[in-house]
Parts: structure tokens; sequence; C-alpha cells
């Protein structure tokens, strides 16, 4: 069964490195309308990343929004997170992991055709799509899809697909003309003065506000 995308469909992603205050950025992007985050602190040691997914997820709750985890499940799993999310090259899983996780709303990274396969065979609930726009993020990553590949990539896949790479307020439109179900944001937000403003801003680009 696949399962709904929270609504509104914007995934906020977490990078510590990006703000002085993770949980006060977390916070505002919660009050400014965001009701999906995602926690993708992957280079924490596991029992610091444990810690900090308790104190996200206490504000996710207060909110009635989604918490997903990207790749440790076992954090999903103690805190009652209510996704989780793997990258691309943790898409071949063993069918005994998967069903530790077939309750969770789940989702994959992707970059090309080979990928969207892969992970639509997994069984996941979404794809992200990455990246569509040249971002300051990964700048050293994967050339940009453009909006063209990104519509490319829809084409490809039967189920919803987040658009994630480069995408300003202002560019959330284009992509969801080309096909995407959500736009997903990282540095946007993360490092925003006010990153509650930068939500609203997504929301009514994307006529959810």
């Amino acid at each position: 069964m696949t399962r709904r995308l929270p609504n509104p469909p914007l995934l906020v992603i977490t990078d510590q490195a990006m703000t002085a205050d993770l949980i006060a950025t977390v916070a505002g992007a919660l009050q400014g309308g965001a009701r999906w985050i995602m926690l993708r602190e992957k280079n924490l040691a596991p029992a610091v990343r444990l810690a900090l997914a308790r104190q996200v997820k206490f504000h996710t709750a207060n909110y009635h929004a989604s918490l997903s985890i990207n790749t440790d499940l076992d954090t999903a799993l103690a805190i009652g997170a209510e996704g989780l999310h793997l990258p691309s090259d943790l898409l071949c899983q063993d069918s005994a992991s998967a069903r530790r996780y077939s309750h969770l709303l789940r989702g994959a990274s992707v970059h090309d055709d080979t990928e969207v396969a892969r992970a639509v065979a997994m069984g996941v609930d979404y794809l992200v799509v990455a990246p569509v726009f040249i971002t300051d993020s990964k700048p050293r990553g994967r050339a940009p899809l453009g909006l063209a590949g990104l519509k490319a990539m829809v084409a490809k896949s039967p189920i919803p697909v987040i658009a994630l790479g480069g995408i300003t307020p202002q560019l959330a439109p284009a992509c969801l003309a080309a096909g995407a179900n959500g736009i997903a944001t990282m540095g946007a937000v993360m490092r925003a003065a006010d990153p509650g403003g930068v939500v609203r801003d997504f929301l009514k680009e994307m006529s959810w506000q």
C-alpha cells in the first residue's frame, strides 16, 4: 500500500552545518507552516543523532507534522518517526530489513532512470529527484537535471516525485508544472534568518497558502 505524502508536500531537510541552532530553525519552519521534516544528520554519532531526533520529534509532534529520518532505521523506530528515507546507495535492502520499516512512509533519493526503477521495485512511497538546479549544498555533485530532466523522470515514475536541488520559492511552481508532486528544500530554509518566512513563501508559491 502506497502511503500518502504529508500535506502540504513541502519537505524541509535538515543540515546542522548550515544553521547556528538547528532546533530553532526547525521550530521556525514548523511555525511557518511546514508539516514534513527530514532529519538528515548522517555524520553524527548514533547516540548524538538519537538525542537530536528526540528534540526534533518533540517539535514536529506539537504541530502534528511528519518526521522522516534519513538512513537510520533504528533511530526512526526508537522515536516513533513517521518516515524513513534511503539514499540511492542503500536501496538494495534485504526483505527482513524492509519488513522492519514497512509501516513507515518510505522515500528514496534518485538521480537517474536506473535508480528510479530500483526504488520503485523496492516499494517506496515517493522519490526525491535531485538535483533539479545548481545547488550550493553540493557544489561538486551531479549535473543538474533541469526542468526537462525532472519532467522526464516524473514520466518514468508511477509514484509521487519530490523535486530537490537549488529550488527557491519562485522556482517551485515550474517544478510542479513539470509534474513534481512536491518540493524539498534544505539550504533555503536552513540558512535563512527567518525560516518560517521562507516556508510561507514556498507555500504561497505552491498555492498552499
